[in-house]
Order: C-alpha cells, then structure tokens, then sequence
C-alpha cells in the first residue's frame, strides 16, 4: 500500500510523461506499461485490481490511453488507489472535473448572449450579400459566420474561465477547455450557432423589406420545447415564458439567481449524469441563453 507521499509522486511522474507526450494541439497516448512503469506499480498489482474492479470500462482500458479518455485514466488511477487523480490532472489542465465543465457550458452562453444582445446591424453589407446571392438563406449563413465566427468566440470564452481558474494550467488548459467543448457540440449539448438564432429575425424582416422573400430556414430551437409560430412578438413572449417555466422563475430575477439555478438543473439533466437527460439539458441551456439576454 503507498502512502500518500508515494501516490502523490507517482501522479506527478505520470503527468510530466504525459506533458512530454503531449504535442503541438495537446494530444498525447499512453500504454498500460507506461502507466504501471511510471507508477512504480508491479505487473501483478496493477492487473489485477484493475480486472477486479467494478467498472466494465476500467479492465477495457488497458491497450492505449489518448487525451479523448482522461476521464477513463482518472477512474483507473482511482481504481488503483491514487485518490488525488482527478485533482492534480486539474491543477496541470488535462482534465475538466463536472463542476467547471458546467461554468465553461455557463461561459459559453453567457458570452454569446452578450455578443448577440450587443450587435449592431450591418444592414448594407447584408443587403449587397442578397443582391449577389438573390436569396435569403445563403446571406444570413454568410453573415452569421463573418460576424460571430464561432472557434474565436469559444477561444475568448477559454481564456475567461482559465483567468477565473487560476489554479490549472492556464497553456494546456486552454487546450483541453477548447476540446471539451468541441465534444460538447459533437454531442449536441451545446451547440454555439444554435444561440444565434436571435439574430435571424431581424435579418429576415430587413430581407423582406427590401423584396426578397426568405426560401425554408431551419427553425430556431425553443426553450419551451414547443412549436414555434410565425408571429415573431408572439414566439418572443412564448419563449420568455417558456425559460421562465423552466427555471421555475415569475418575471423577477438576477443573474446570480439564474447562475445557481442553472447549475443546479443541469447538476439534475446534464447527460453525464443522467444518461436520457440530452433534450432536457439542451432546453435548459436554450432557456439560460433566453434569460441572460433578458438579465443585460
């Protein structure tokens, strides 16, 4: 049995051979015999009390080990008796315990919907997109992503939470916050674009007005869950009072009391938690961004 001395070294060996394998984009692979050797573990107890443990997914983890699985290696550290895992992999800005994945989902919004509530029009630049395309959807995509490119807005939203977390790393952290996200999108948690959607109406209105009648556009995803309707102060109000329900708010609140209650429905729905919870958490995310518009 190691002491808490031996772990805690063991950890720090393991994660500067993890730095040394890590390249230009923060990727790195290890073995199980790299990860034994750099424990100091023999063959035999490494093994077996990873054969022996409780979860399936452990024993399956035992070829190769990339940064996409560090959750997986904390777990297996954890199996192996080194309880300070998921803490030291933090401070170094390898791993992303559940608390602060949700204040960089909370981040996220929470910058989008300044930047949309923020945006002044460029209605002329719009205008010569539609002369040139002679429709709607091109240009408003067009628009959409030379005004609010999405990787700057996430990098700038990285480097908010890093300076608010000054314990990790702020270099590799930086590396792993943008790859959470993009496994963030990649299961449909949070996707940015989908919070721009504010945007589209009064660039469709302005389109309309100047003769172009918009051809199918997706529709915009609805806090309440609900359909949408074509009357766009009628959808505004459906939507406020959607988030409402869902946050369990009347009309009156402040951007604290949003921030607790969202971390707290998402401590509930977040599908690293609850497996069936995906849509429930993408309504709750959808109602944050609705409400945090309406906070300023």
């Amino acid at each position: 049995m190691m002491s808490p001395e031996e772990q805690k070294t063991g950890l720090e060996h393991l994660l500067d051979l993890i730095r040394q394998k890590t390249d230009e984009s923060g990727n790195w692979t290890l073995t199980d015999k790299q990860i034994a050797g750099t424990l100091g573990l023999s063959p035999a107890d490494f093994y077996t009390k990873i054969y022996n443990h409780e979860n399936p997914l452990v024993s399956a983890a035992l070829d190769k080990i990339n940064q996409e699985e560090t959750g997986l290696l904390i777990t297996l550290l954890e199996a192996l008796g080194f309880n300070a895992a998921e803490k030291m992999f933090w401070e170094r800005g390898y791993f992303i315990p559940y608390d602060k994945g949700t204040d960089i989902e909370e981040t996220v919004i929470s910058l989008l919907a300044w930047k949309v509530r923020n945006h002044s029009f460029y209605y002329r630049e719009f205008l010569d997109m539609l002369r040139h395309f002679r429709s709607v959807r091109k240009p408003l995509e067009l628009y959409i992503d030379q005004f609010f490119p999405i990787q700057p807005i996430l990098e700038e939203a990285a480097d908010d939470f890093l300076m608010r977390n000054p314990e990790t790393d702020p270099l590799t952290g930086w590396y792993t916050v943008l790859r959470y996200l993009k496994m963030l999108e990649q299961r449909k948690i949070l996707v940015p674009r989908d919070f721009l959607y504010p945007l589209w109406e009064p660039l469709i209105a302005f389109a309309k007005s100047e003769g172009f009648e918009p051809e199918w556009i997706r529709e915009r995803p609805e806090p309440s869950g609900g359909q949408s309707r074509t009357d766009p102060r009628t959808r505004a109000i459906e939507e406020r009072q959607g988030a409402l329900r869902i946050f369990g708010f009347s009309s009156e609140f402040t951007k604290e009391d949003l921030k607790i209650r969202y971390k707290q429905l998402m401590k509930q729905y977040h599908p690293d938690i609850n497996p069936s919870g995906l849509k429930k958490s993408q309504e709750i995310n959808a109602a944050y961004a609705e409400l945090i518009r309406i906070a300023g």
